[in-house]
């Protein structure tokens, strides 16, 4: 008797083992489908932003072409209305997004598998209150990415897509602000490893 109730102490020992080992799994698969869908999110996000810009950048352009061929029509029109845009303040700083466009210089951290950090070179750039990088993956031949948003009050959110040490692809997401001409934002990869980034301002 005493032999069965030890035998039954251990089994409901293991039993309550797997329960939390099973209930562990389950809340890491929940973390990572977050991390997942909030990366597809922020990509979602900065894909819109891109087809924004892009559909701005053409009405500039067709603007300037309008413009340029009034222009053209009268020199003497064309310098009066250049002293008028300089008396008027025209070289005065953008505002609202348009004030964050430019070239970012920095770096990008994560993760080795060894816990050591990692780090290399990206450049951002920012145009119209879109985020966009590219660099090559240490782990593969193909290109990886960021794009993301910022908005007028500087809040920025950033999706990464990336791979791992095994060649696979790899997503990710960041949060981060604008201050003092830098860009920073911290974040993880769908796999929980750290990512953080620091740009500064280059124009």
């Amino acid at each position: 008797m005493a032999e069965a109730a030890q035998r039954e102490v251990r089994l409901q020992s293991e039993l309550k083992a797997t329960k939390d080992a099973l209930q562990k799994a389950a809340e890491n698969e929940k973390k990572a489908e977050e991390a997942r869908q909030a990366a597809a999110e922020a990509m979602k996000a900065a894909e819109a932003a891109s087809r924004k810009t892009a559909d701005a950048e053409r009405t500039a352009r067709a603007a300037s072409v309008a413009k340029g061929g009034a222009e053209n029509k009268s020199g003497a029109a064309r310098i009066a209305a250049g002293s008028g845009a300089s008396a008027g303040g025209g070289g005065a700083a953008p505002t609202g997004v348009d004030r964050f466009d430019g070239a970012y210089r920095g770096r990008m951290c994560s993760q080795n598998p060894d816990g050591s950090p990692r780090c290399w070179p990206v450049e951002l750039t920012v145009s119209h209150g879109a985020l966009s990088a590219t660099w090559e993956s240490r782990y593969s031949n193909l290109p990886s990415h960021a794009k993301g948003t910022i908005s007028a009050d500087g809040v920025v959110k950033i999706a990464v897509d990336g791979h791992n040490p095994n060649g696979r692809p790899l997503i990710g997401s960041m949060d981060g602000s604008f201050a003092d001409n830098r860009i920073t934002a911290s974040g993880a990869w769908n796999n929980n490893v750290p990512l953080n980034a620091t740009w500064s301002l280059s124009r």
